[in-house]
């Protein structure tokens, strides 16, 4: 049986793989201790890998970069042009078994913007990818690694901001096209009763937002909609505009079809398998490949948003702009109390809220909750624009507050959540940091997300605790021209990431968006939660077979320059 050699009906595009190099200048003899890559003499023969594509009735696909048609003697003009087109197209990017959103973790290997001259090569992409369809295709996947000694990896769409999905040399196990829903409208389980739908791994947030509106109820998920919802979403927690409204997506799970190392097929729920179910609920990857989820959903509700934005411009002082941004701090607990997001985006000179979205409150609470700050920007003699519109149901404000997003190649950057301690308490403190961190060329993101126990109804998991305490998850990004790649990253993860740390010096972040490079990420992406985990990870996957960066367990391994995993003596 012929292994596909592209993606097979997901692309448009008809092309060979004599444009990707098959040269590998750092290979050399593997080990015990080293994943296998290509070039080694211990690396999959053709016939072991049509073996494979035997047991997976034809499923493995042999990667060919799409950018390949922009380069060498596989260029093609037309094609070339509609890979262009489609480029920071997220939901095109995540319907190919190789591509991911931040192509810098492959070290932006076949760039298709790049000069036709540029060299094409597989680089950090995964050499072959199984589609999956059916959990025995991922027991073959798994044993085929483990026997072979060829470097795993797991990929739903490719949003990733730690390159989690991708690996060289490594056999790709693609969920993105289990795409099953089922509606449970009376789920009866250990710990919950009521609505749930039941999704495949592959099923992208706007796909459930939109399934679960057409049965009058809601599900939590994240902003952007070509994010696979039970994927590595989940796994991380998963926050969503409705997070200060029920919790994160890790606190609505109910249980999990799962395929652990073994290559065995588990449920994980409360009642089965309980550990399990817990680790998956929030405590990162690395535990097995998830086959599908069942999560609560709610009863739809109308939903108000608002979006509000000013500048220094029209004679406003910098002393002012920042009195204004400090005293937003300080109604940002009041929002999340309701129930509320906000998605704010500002620098040193420019303020943008879009949008602050309020589940199952009117216009007029709404408007109540905002005018604090109307009139505050009065006071300081700010103009700003602002605008205030009510839904019928969650899916509509969605759309319209905030809408699609992009795939680029992606920045460095660095996160935190904000206690609201820092918010209330520290407020001095926290407006330094700000403005430290801006004035040294960063651009901040905010998002408004009070994820309590209480909002989460009490869920038993592993989110990182410190959500619980959390009312902003910041984010900050910055591109200096005038600097190289190590000054722009040394200033991220040691200089603003250390401002954050001595801000909450007892908090965390967000494992899903924060930086790879993140010290003590045990702590900062786990906390308290980190010794359960790994004892969880040991049983589940004792030879540490899904090895992802920042994962728990991943101490155990290193990359090397050129990419090869191989595993650390003494751990």
């Amino acid at each position: 049986m012929k292994i596909t050699t592209l993606s097979p009906t997901f692309l448009l595009l008809q092309a060979t793989t004599a444009a990707v190099s098959s040269t590998w200048p750092f290979s050399r003899l593997a080990n015990s201790t080293c994943r296998v890559i290509p070039g080694d003499p211990e690396w999959p023969s053709e016939s072991l890998w049509n073996g494979l594509n035997s047991t997976v009735k034809g499923h493995l696909i042999k990667t060919a970069p799409v950018g390949q048609v922009c380069h060498g003697p596989t260029f093609d003009a037309v094609k070339c042009d509609e890979v262009k087109s489609k480029w920071n197209d997220p939901n095109w990017r995540s319907s190919i078994p190789e591509a991911i959103m931040s192509p810098s973790f492959a070290n932006n290997s076949c760039d298709p913007m790049a000069p036709k001259e540029a060299n094409c090569s597989l680089g950090g992409f995964a050499a072959y990818s199984i589609n999956v369809t059916s959990p025995e295709d991922i027991s073959a996947g798994l044993k085929f690694a483990q026997d072979k000694n060829v470097r795993l990896v797991v990929k739903n769409t490719g949003h990733d901001y730690l390159g989690r999905s991708v690996g060289l040399g490594s056999l790709s196990i693609w969920t993105h096209n289990l795409k099953d829903k089922t509606f449970v409208p009376n789920y009866s389980g250990k710990t919950y009763q009521g609505p749930a739908v039941k999704v495949g791994a592959g099923v992208q947030v706007l796909e459930a937002y939109e399934f679960t509106n057409q049965h009058g109820c809601m599900i939590v998920g994240g902003e952007c909609q070509s994010v696979g919802l039970a994927g590595g979403y989940t796994a991380g927690g998963g926050q969503s505009p409705l997070s200060s409204y029920a919790g994160l997506a890790g606190d609505q799970t109910l249980e999990f079809d799962v395929v652990t190392a073994d290559g065995k097929f588990l449920r994980a729920a409360p009642d089965e398998n309980g550990d399990l179910y817990w680790a998956l609920s929030g405590g990162g990857p690395g535990y097995g490949v998830v086959w599908s989820v069942t999560y609560k959903v709610y009863k739809d509700v109308p939903v108000t948003g608002t979006k509000l934005d000013f500048s220094k411009s029209h004679g406003t002082t910098d002393a002012s702009y920042w009195e204004a941004i400090d005293f937003w701090h300080s109604l940002v607990p009041n929002i999340t109390d309701l129930g509320g997001y906000t998605f704010t985006i500002y620098g040193s000179d420019s303020f943008s809220m879009s949008p602050l979205l309020v589940p199952n409150r009117t216009r007029d609470e709404v408007l109540r909750l905002i005018q604090p700050f109307h009139d505050k920007l009065s006071s300081l003699g700010i103009k700003y624009n602002s605008t205030t519109e009510s839904f019928p149901a969650y899916l509509g404000a969605w759309k319209a507050l905030i809408g699609q997003e992009g795939a680029g190649e992606g920045a460095h950057l660095t996160t935190r959540l904000l206690t609201r301690n820092a918010l209330l308490e520290s407020p001095q403190q926290l407006s330094k940091v700000v403005r430290k961190m801006t004035d040294d060329g960063a651009q901040l993101l905010e998002m408004a997300i009070g994820a309590k126990m209480s909002v989460a109804g009490n869920p038993d998991n592993a989110v990182n605790p410190a959500w619980r305490n959390a009312d902003i998850l910041l984010f900050a990004s910055g591109v200096d021209d005038n600097s190289t790649q190590a000054s722009i990253d040394n200033r991220v993860t040691q200089v603003w990431a250390g401002l954050l740390r001595d801000l909450t010096p007892d908090g965390g972040t967000y494992m899903n968006e924060a930086d790879v490079y993140e010290v003590d990420f045990q702590k900062s992406f786990y906390g308290a939660n980190y010794d359960r985990l790994l004892s969880i990870k040991k049983k589940y996957d004792p030879q540490g077979l899904f090895y992802a960066t920042t994962a728990v367990g991943s101490e155990a391994w290193t990359r090397q320059d050129n990419g090869r995993l191989c595993k650390r003596p003494g751990i």
